[in-house]
């Protein structure tokens, strides 16, 4: 059950030493169902359509069958999921996938081809968060 803390009448709070969000990082940390905090006001109409945003984004494309944010890593059926994905992706059968495969699953998704840099990017974060 995804949560988004919202907090109304932002136009109301004065000058204050602390940024408004310093409260909220601790609930955050404390609650891992909190996805995302906004600030809004409906009478200066500050931020409206992101709550709306991030609500709609929390029933349309909720992360809990994705990942566990209790233990802190993906649910155990998204994983093989994944896993046979990239089996399937895996053109040449040696375990891993190559510049040229994940360019190819890119483009069957998105229809178009990963540009280098976020390639890069892509490994440099399964290098950081998979084992070897």
């Amino acid at each position: 059950r995804p949560v988004i803390l919202v907090g109304n009448k932002d136009d109301q709070i004065l000058e204050m030493e602390e940024s408004p969000l310093e409260p909220v990082l601790p609930l955050m940390n404390e609650y891992p169902e909190i996805e995302t905090c906004v600030e809004c006001s409906a009478r200066k109409l500050r931020n409206i359509s992101e709550v709306f945003y991030y609500a709609q984004k929390a029933v349309l494309h909720p992360t809990a069958p994705l990942y566990s944010p209790d233990l802190g890593r993906l649910t155990p059926s998204c994983a093989e999921a994944l896993r046979r994905v990239f089996r399937i992706r895996d053109l040449d059968n040696d375990g891993f996938l190559s510049d040229y495969e994940l360019n190819e699953f890119q483009k069957r998704c998105f229809n178009g081809p990963l540009p280098q840099s976020n390639l890069t990017e892509v490994k440099n974060l399964i290098r950081k968060y998979c084992d070897a």
